[in-house]
């Protein structure tokens, strides 16, 4: 009697185990190795990342599956020194055995795809690590759908089992996808600690580095309008009005590319100086040429947006009895004139919207300078302020 009862113990505990080996032998391990994308197009790029991202996302579900971790996977491919892709290709059955084994998977899977006449054309291979045959697995269309098809194929294949990932509800364009992506931009700047701003709100500080620029990355695609700030000093001047801003622009951000852009800030009062600068002409005579005659013709734009004209003619001579000099300056049609001797050596006067300033200097042994000098009134360093 007891013979028989440990005989049955001995027939349930190899029951259970029976039942228990089909369970154990329908786990398996499959390491996904990459997509790539054939068609040469690399506008298209942006649907390799999307793909694996859902593959892995639907295969992570089956229980019967088990995925090897990415971290290992990349560090014995690299060791290797294997390409992620090809390893489920034709031909690759030896390469596929070996890769299998030192990942302790028993599949490898891989996808790429190509563009046919509009759409995108998906091919899973799943290659069997223990015999290196390999089956692949295809769909074409433009939904993420096209995806959940592969994963509901190669799970049919991996645990006989039918797995339904398609959902109606996910008819998003794969082709619009890339509009969603996100982009950066590289701003060079000439000023240093300069607050950057993107619609409205902080995005960092520029370097002042010309050769390098600031990268602003993960920006939605979109325009913005991009600022520059660092104090009421700089920025730029909108001509003629002459009035003063931050640097602003519109930037348009486009899906995984690099927009560049280039800002080079004044100080206002150095862009103010440079134009109310209109003339600052120096003439020399000597006693190998004693005799000027110069005719020179200016003109600017004032902050209405009338165009002012101006001439001058200047005529000069160095003698023993003492270097005289004349010149007629003509404003608006107007004429102005004015004469210089050793006895009055300077005459200035404010004319429309300038002023008018001409000098001789015989403090010199070997020649007489004769000085014409002509700038704005109606702009002045330190308007931007007031």
């Amino acid at each position: 009697m007891l013979f028989l009862k440990t005989i049955n113990l001995k027939f349930q505990i190899m029951l259970f185990l029976f039942l228990m080996i089909p369970g154990i032998l329908s786990a398996k391990t499959a390491a996904f190795i990459g997509v790539q994308n054939l068609s040469q197009n690399p506008q298209y790029d942006y649907l390799a990342a999307f793909t694996e991202g859902v593959i892995l996302f639907d295969l992570s579900n089956i229980k019967e599956i088990t995925l090897v971790e990415r971290n290992r996977l990349e560090k014995i491919i690299s060791e290797q020194q294997l390409q992620m892709s090809g390893l489920t290709r034709e031909g690759q059955e030896k390469k596929s055995v070996e890769v299998g084994k030192l990942l302790a998977a028993d599949y490898l899977i891989s996808v790429d795809y190509t563009l046919v006449n509009g759409e995108p054309a998906f091919t899973m291979r799943v290659a069997d690590t223990a015999t290196g045959a390999v089956r692949a697995f295809s769909s074409r269309g433009t939904t993420e759908n096209e995806l959940h098809k592969l994963s509901e194929g190669v799970a049919k294949y991996l645990t006989g089992k039918n797995y339904t990932f398609i959902n109606e509800a996910e008819k998003r364009s794969l082709l619009t996808l890339r509009d969603t992506i996100p982009g950066s931009i590289s701003l060079y700047c000439n000023l240093i600690n300069a607050e950057i701003l993107l619609d409205g709100k902080f995005a960092g500080y520029t370097t002042g580095n010309l050769y390098e620029p600031v990268a602003i990355r993960d920006l939605d695609p979109k325009t913005y309008t991009m600022r520059l700030h660092l104090t009421k000093d700089f920025g730029v001047v909108k001509l003629p009005e002459f009035t003063f801003s931050d640097w602003e622009e519109k930037v348009t951000v486009n899906p995984g590319r690099i927009t560049t852009l280039r800002s080079v800030i004044n100080h206002f009062n150095n862009t103010i100086y440079n134009h109310s600068r209109l003339l600052d002409a120096q003439y020399e005579l000597t006693d190998k040429k004693p005799d000027i005659n110069e005719n020179k013709s200016l003109s600017f734009t004032d902050r209405k947006g009338k165009n002012i004209s101006m001439k001058i003619s200047l005529s000069g001579s160095r003698k023993t009895e003492g270097t005289t000099a004349s010149c007629v300056f003509q404003y608006e049609g107007k004429n102005y004139s004015f004469k210089l001797s050793k006895d009055e050596k300077t005459k200035e006067e404010n004319i429309g919207k300038i002023k008018f300033k001409i000098m001789l200097n015989t403090s010199y042994s070997q020649k007489d300078v004769i000085s014409v000098d002509v700038w704005r009134t109606d702009i002045h360093q330190g308007m931007h302020r007031e």
